[in-house]
């Protein structure tokens, strides 16, 4: 979306679908060949322990029966800047925001590079820039925020990336367009300037050690038309660059006000915080344009049958890349007017472990309470919640491990109860109970146990099909979970609406109903 933004419908805007891909035929590639693939304009570059003779020696032996001229190159029109506006991909159920902002800027040989190399390096070309430093390690929003100078063959980009917790989007998106309005209107100090310079005029015989890497180097500087003495002459450019040059590289380089900003994560809980930056325009993740009030749909409650709630205890295996490497028993119990669902998860080889208990009313389904403990490691977040119904709220906290950096994180929870709120924990106690069919399609608003975020799940029976597990073969839906980080798929037995496996989307994992 990003680069479709900034090229519109030059090639480097262009992205290959699954549907695209499908149209190439043998004779699209073949005829590709015969008017791309020719030595005429070409560039063949050897490197390493050879003479000029040994190389014309090779070349003749191996390509000199391969004939053909050079077809013409076209030049594409680019879009012009425009005033900044935000595509918002709606991705509902995104526990982070991707950021991408940025805007064209210069074409190969262009003299200001040097100087765009070191503005890009002090704003964001590595972990010790600012942005990185700023984001991550002043602020704890991400865990890491950079910045990039491309220069293809024709027009290129700058753009700033990141990912950052959902709660955080605006706040991080304001930070970044705030550092780059700097970039353009503060000298940069010689200290910083100089470790920026430093830095890049070191690291730069790291680039020519092999003879891989000059190959590399050679076919760059010929194919973009850099000058013989590029190579030769880099640092003491890069060295001759001050700090009003980089000033004044800037106001072409980053511009804020015109960019174009992509922001992909769950827009019902980020665009109002985008709204106040900047006009939104919103799509989703298939290109298809949405308003504002499609990220809020009315959703009528589900139409549950607590009749057909059974009492029973189900093991399942839990199966990682086709071998068996934990266990989760769940149990559906009855006591006095509520049902008790208890659920036990362990993965020892990757010291895993999860209890979970959920109570529900036996008349209606409503949630009372959710108790949940989990060990990883060393870890062990807890997560604690009561629907108050004197309150109309959901009270608590949620707690979950990052491993990363070896800490629990927690959301303390005060959620209004709206009729049909469910907790993601439920799933497995309520989607048997509805009435199921081949095309069903439900949707529920769901309080994500996860990270305390309130999300809009779809639940749709894709089909049917033979899905055997451990404990036999079953003919069963496929119910498809959309809206959650990830999505998963729910097999339910077409029997008895019994769950016999259960799939994350884009995973090798699955768990597989055994007694």
């Amino acid at each position: 979306f990003f680069r479709a933004t900034l090229y519109g419908d030059h090639p480097y805007g262009r992205t290959a679908t699954s549907s695209s891909v499908e149209t190439i035929t043998r004779d699209d590639i073949v005829a590709f060949r015969s008017e791309h693939l020719r030595p005429d304009g070409s560039l063949l570059v050897l490197a390493g322990d050879l003479s000029l003779d040994d190389a014309r020696e090779l070349t003749g032996r191996h390509l000199s029966t391969w004939t053909g001229s050079a077809t013409s190159r076209s030049e594409f029109d680019v879009p012009p800047a425009s005033t900044t506006e935000i595509l918002l991909v709606n991705r509902p159920g995104s526990a982070q925001s991707n950021i991408l902002i940025g805007n064209l800027t210069m074409r190969p040989g262009d003299p200001d590079y040097y100087a765009a190399v070191l503005a890009n390096r002090v704003l964001g070309g590595g972990g010790d820039a600012r942005l990185f430093m700023i984001l991550r390690e002043e602020k704890g929003w991400t865990y890491g925020a950079y910045s990039s100078n491309t220069r293809p063959q024709q027009v290129g980009r700058f753009q700033v990336n990141t990912e950052v917790r959902t709660a955080v989007t605006d706040s991080a998106l304001s930070e970044i367009m705030y550092q780059m309005g700097r970039m353009r209107t503060e000298r940069v100090p010689d200290a910083e300037l100089d470790a920026a310079k430093g830095y890049l005029v070191g690291r730069f015989p790291r680039l020519i050690e092999t003879p891989q890497q000059v190959a590399e180097q050679v076919r760059i500087v010929r194919l973009l038309g850099l000058g013989d003495d590029y190579m030769s002459s880099y640092r003491d450019r890069l060295t001759a660059v001050s700090s009003l040059d980089v000033i004044d590289v800037a106001q072409h380089l980053i511009r804020a006000d015109s960019a174009a900003i992509v922001v992909v994560g769950d827009g019902a809980s980020i665009y109002e915080g985008l709204a106040a930056i900047a006009p939104v325009r919103i799509v989703d993740t298939d290109g298809n344009p949405m308003t504002a009030a499609d990220l809020n749909p009315e959703i009528a409650p589900l139409a549950v049958d607590p009749s057909r709630v059974v009492a029973r205890k189900d093991s399942f295996q839990i199966v990682v890349q086709g071998t068996p490497m934990g266990v989760q028993v769940s149990e559906l119990t009855r006591a006095g007017d509520s049902l008790v669902f208890t659920e036990m998860t362990a993965v020892p080889a990757m010291g895993v472990r999860q209890s979970t208990t959920l109570v529900l009313s036996a008349a209606s389904l409503d949630i009372r309470s959710l108790d949940q403990t989990m060990q990883m490691g060393p870890l062990n977040p807890e997560s604690h919640l009561v629907f108050d119904l004197e309150r109309g709220a959901v009270v608590g906290r949620v707690e979950s491990p990052d491993p990363q950096t070896a800490s629990v994180s927690g959301v303390d929870i005060d959620q209004p109860i709206t009729e049909g709120l469910l907790l993601s924990d439920a799933l497995r106690v309520v989607i048997p109970t509805l009435d199921l069919s081949e095309g069903a399609a439900f949707q529920v608003r769901l309080l994500d146990t996860s990270d305390g975020g309130v999300k809009i799940v779809s639940v749709e029976v894709t089909g049917t099909s033979e899905v055997t597990v451990p404990l036999g073969t079953f003919s069963a839906y496929r119910i498809e979970l959309t809206g959650l980080q990830g999505g998963v798929v729910f097999y339910l037995s077409r029997a008895d609406n019994r769950l016999i496996k259960v799939e994350p989307i884009g995973q090798p994992v699955a768990f597989e109903l055994v007694n």
